[in-house]
C-alpha cells in the first residue's frame, strides 16, 4: 500500500534533496559579509570556508560541468574528477591540468612549484635514483634552501611513488640551466627585428646604448627585479621627457624581456608592474589657414622647391613621410583621389583632390611633366629651415612642417566637416584621435564666428 505524506512533509523532503546536492565552489567570487576563515572537514576531503566562498544553491544537473575548488589554487572538474591548477599570469587565469585525481598528490605538486617560484632561482631541485631504471625521488637541495623551520617538512620531500621519471629524462633534469644574460637576449631581440625599417633599427640601437649605461647587460636575466627597473627609470628621468623614458622601457627593454619569456628564461615579466610615466601636457602651435598660406608665399620667394612641399602638406593634410613616398602613379585625376601609404601603420588610404588649392597644385605639376609613373612627384629635402625662417621673419612662432597638418585638420573641423571623414583622410581607423588631439583647439577667430551666430 502506497504511503501518503502530508504536503508540508513533501516540501521538507524536496528541500532536503536540494540541499544534499549543494556544491561548494569559489571561482574568485567575493562576499564580504561572510566571517573569518573556518575549517570544514568532510568525509572525502577538507575545504576552506574563506570570505570568497559562494555556495551554489541550485540542484546540480547531471550534464552540468563545473569546477569545484578543493584547495587554494586547486580545482576539481566534476565531469572527470581530474584536478587542475589555476593561477594569475599577466592578469589572466591560467589553467593547467595536473593529470591526477589524488588531492594529496596535487597539493604536493603545487607546493613544490610555489616554493620554487618564490625562491626566484635560489632553489635547486635534484633527482635521486631509486632502484636503477625505476622511479626517482625529488628533493630540494639543502645547501641553498632557507632554514628548515621556515618550510614545512612535507613540502621538501616528494614520496618516490608519486613521481615517476625515466632515467634518461632524470639526467636531463639534473643538468643546470644555461644562464642567459641581458646582452644575449638583446642580441636575439635585435636579430628578430631585422624586418623593421632602417630608421627604426637605428633608434632601437640608440635605446640599447642608453640602457647599457644604467643597467648591467652582463647580469643574468633571472636576477632582474622590478625594483631595479624602477630605480633605472628614476635615473633615466633626469633631464628627459616622460615620453622618452616610456619609449626606452617599452621599445628598448621590453623586447629583451619578451625574448626572455619566449625562451623560457623568465616565467613572469618584471616590467609588468612598472607603469608608464604620465606625460606632461603638450602645447601645440599651428598657424591659421590664412597665416599658413601667407608664410608659404614668403617661403616661395627664397626657396620655391620647399614651397611646393609645404603646399602639399597644407592642402592635403599629409606628413613628410607620405610626401616622400608620393609617386606619379599615386595621383589619379580620373577618380579624383590621391593614393597614399601611411608610414606609421603601413596601410593605404585615399585623399580626394580638394579644390582648396590641392587639385590646382597637382595640375600645375602635371603640366610641368613632374607627375610620371614610377618617379617621385617632388624631390625631397627637409623644408623645416625655410618654414622656420619665414615664420620668424613675419612675427609668428617657429612653426614646423608638422604644424601644417594640424592646420589642415583644424580647418576641416571648423568648416563643420564630419570628424569621421577627417579621420579617413588622415588614414586613422576612427575619429577618436582627431577629436581627442585636435578637437580641443579652439581658435579666437572661430570662437568669434560662433559667438556672432548667437
Amino acid at each position: 500500500m502506497k504511503e501518503h505524506y502530508p504536503p508540508w512533509k513533501s516540501r521538507i523532503s524536496g528541500i532536503s534533496r536540494a540541499l544534499s546536492s549543494v556544491v561548494e565552489h569559489y571561482l574568485h567570487t567575493k562576499q564580504v559579509k561572510f566571517g573569518s576563515t573556518q575549517q570544514i572537514r568532510g568525509d572525502a576531503e577538507s575545504k576552506d570556508n574563506r570570505p570568497d566562498f559562494c555556495p551554489d544553491l541550485l540542484r546540480r544537473k547531471r550534464s552540468g560541468r563545473r569546477f569545484v575548488r578543493v584547495a587554494t589554487g586547486l580545482y576539481r572538474y566534476s565531469g572527470t574528477g581530474q584536478l587542475y591548477a589555476c593561477r594569475k599570469v599577466n592578469g589572466r587565469n591560467s589553467w593547467r591540468t595536473l593529470n591526477t585525481t589524488d588531492k594529496k598528490r596535487a597539493v604536493m605538486l603545487l607546493s613544490l612549484e610555489n616554493y620554487a617560484a618564490k625562491a626566484n632561482g635560489n632553489c635547486e631541485i635534484r633527482t635521486i635514483s631509486v632502484g636503477g631504471e625505476g622511479p626517482v625521488q625529488f628533493e630540494l637541495s639543502p645547501e641553498q634552501c632557507p632554514p628548515p623551520e621556515t618550510i614545512s617538512a612535507h613540502r621538501l620531500t616528494v614520496p618516490a611513488q608519486t613521481l615517476t621519471v625515466p632515467a634518461a629524462q632524470a639526467e636531463a633534469i639534473t643538468k643546470p640551466a644555461k644562464i642567459t644574460t641581458l646582452r644575449e637576449l638583446a642580441d636575439e631581440a635585435e636579430a628578430q627585428s631585422q624586418h623593421l625599417s632602417a630608421s627604426t633599427l637605428r633608434i632601437r640601437k640608440h635605446y640599447r646604448k642608453v640602457l647599457e649605461k644604467h643597467l648591467d647587460f652582463g647580469m643574468d636575466v633571472t636576477k632582474l627585479t622590478t625594483a631595479q627597473i624602477r630605480r633605472m627609470r628614476a635615473e633615466l628621468s633626469a633631464g628627459r621627457k616622460a615620453s622618452s623614458v616610456n619609449d626606452l622601457l617599452s621599445k628598448g627593454l621590453k623586447p629583451i624581456i619578451t625574448a626572455a619569456l619566449e625562451s623560457g628564461a623568465l616565467e613572469k615579466s618584471p616590467l609588468e608592474a612598472v607603469k608608464p610615466l604620465k606625460k606632461a601636457g603638450t602645447i601645440r602651435l599651428q598657424p591659421t589657414w590664412s597665416e599658413a598660406q601667407a608664410i608659404i608665399d614668403r617661403v616661395e620667394k627664397s626657396a620655391p622647391a620647399s614651397a611646393v612641399l609645404l603646399r602639399l602638406m597644407l592642402f592635403f593634410g599629409i606628413g613628410q613621410a607620405e610626401v616622400q613616398g608620393l609617386r606619379g602613379e599615386h595621383v589619379d585625376f580620373g577618380r579624383g583621389v590621391l593614393r597614399l601609404l601611411r608610414q606609421k601603420t603601413k596601410k593605404p588610404y585615399d585623399v580626394p583632390l580638394f579644390d582648396n588649392g590641392g587639385r590646382a597644385l597637382l595640375q600645375s605639376l602635371r603640366d610641368q611633366s613632374k607627375i610620371m609613373t614610377g618617379r617621385p612627384v617632388v624631390s625631397w629635402h627637409n623644408p623645416r629651415k625655410a618654414l622656420t625662417t619665414a615664420s620668424v621673419e613675419m612675427g609668428f612662432p617657429s612653426y614646423s612642417p608638422r604644424s601644417l597638418r594640424r592646420t589642415f585638420i583644424i580647418n576641416c573641423l571648423e568648416k563643420g566637416i564630419d570628424p569621421r571623414m577627417v579621420a579617413k583622410w588622415q588614414g586613422h581607423a576612427d575619429a577618436k584621435l582627431i577629436l581627442g588631439t585636435y578637437g580641443n583647439f579652439i581658435g579666437a577667430e572661430y570662437e568669434a564666428q560662433q559667438v556672432a551666430r548667437l
